[in-house]
C-alpha cells in the first residue's frame, strides 16, 4: 500500500459521495430528523428526566440504523455499481491494491457515520440538553470497532452481489432483522428464547451491546470484550472473503 494511491482513492470516494447529495443527506438528515421526532411525539423535552431518559434510550439505537444504513444501503451498492460499470477493473490496472480499495471504501463510510453520530450528539445537546455521561474513549472506540464490523460486511455484499440493485436488496433484507431483533428500537429482555438465540448470530446485537456499553461508561471493562472480540472477528472474516471473492470475479 502506498499513501499516494490510496490518498487518490479516498479523494475520488469522498468526491464522489459529497457529488450525490441526496444520497449523502438520506444517511445523514434522516436519522437526525426521526431522533427529533419521536423526541417531540412523546414529549421527550417535557421535562430534565423525559429528556435524560429519551436521550440514554435511544441516541445509541439510532446511531446504530445510521451504521446499518451506510453499510448495507451505501457502502455495498455503491461496491457493486463501481464493479458492474467496469469501474473497479480499470482501477485493477493502476497500482491500487484491494487493501487499498477496502480502506478507503471504510475511510469514507466511516467518515458518513462520524458525522452523523456528532449530529446526534448536537441534536441531543440543542433538542434535549444532554450531554454524553462517558467519556470521548467510551463514545469513539466502540463505535469504530462497531463500524469495522459492520461496514466489512457492507464490503463483502458489493463484493458478492454483481449488480448494484442486487446489492441494495440484499442489504434490506439482511436490514430487518438485525432492525427487530439487535435492541434497536425493543430491549431484548422482553424477548422470548427463540429470539435471543436468533439476536445472538446477528452482528448488529454485538454492535448495539458495545455502544451501549461505551455509553454507560463500561465498554473498558471485562463486559466488553465478548462483544469486541465477535465484532472483530466478524469484520476480519467478511474482508477476507470479500478480498477473495474481488479477486475471483476481477481475474
Amino acid at each position: 500500500m502506498t499513501p499516494r494511491t490510496f490518498h487518490a482513492i479516498l479523494a475520488l470516494d469522498m468526491k464522489n459521495m459529497f457529488f450525490d447529495r441526496m444520497a449523502t443527506g438520506f444517511l445523514l438528515v434522516i436519522p437526525l430528523g426521526l431522533y427529533v421526532f419521536f423526541g417531540a411525539f412523546f414529549g421527550a423535552n417535557a421535562s430534565a428526566e423525559s429528556a435524560a431518559r429519551y436521550y440514554d434510550s435511544n441516541t445509541v439505537g439510532v446511531a446504530a440504523i445510521t451504521l446499518l444504513n451506510v453499510a448495507f444501503l451505501n457502502l455495498g451498492p455503491t461496491i457493486a455499481m463501481a464493479r458492474d460499470g467496469g469501474f473497479l477493473r480499470r482501477l485493477m490496472l493502476t497500482p491500487l491494491t484491494f487493501a487499498e480499495l477496502w480502506l478507503s471504501s471504510l475511510v469514507r463510510t466511516v467518515a458518513i457515520f462520524a458525522i452523523s453520530y456528532a449530529g446526534l450528539l448536537a441534536m441531543g445537546y440543542l433538542f434535549l440538553g444532554q450531554l454524553p455521561h462517558a467519556g470521548p474513549l467510551q463514545i469513539v472506540v466502540p463505535a469504530l470497532v462497531g463500524a469495522f464490523a459492520m461496514l466489512s460486511i457492507g464490503f463483502l455484499l458489493g463484493a458478492v452481489f454483481d449488480k448494484p440493485q442486487m446489492a441494495f436488496n440484499g442489504g434490506m433484507l439482511l436490514i430487518q432483522p438485525m432492525l427487530l431483533l439487535s435492541g434497536v428500537g425493543f430491549p431484548r429482555e422482553s424477548f422470548p428464547g427463540w429470539a435471543l438465540s436468533i439476536a445472538d448470530l446477528l452482528p448488529l446485537t454485538y454492535a448495539v451491546d458495545a455502544m451501549r456499553l461505551g455509553w454507560e461508561n463500561r465498554y473498558f471493562t471485562s463486559a466488553g470484550l465478548v462483544p469486541t472480540v465477535v465484532l472483530l472477528a466478524v469484520g476480519a472474516a467478511s474482508t477476507l472473503v470479500a478480498i477473495r471473492v474481488f479477486r475471483r470475479k476481477l481475474a
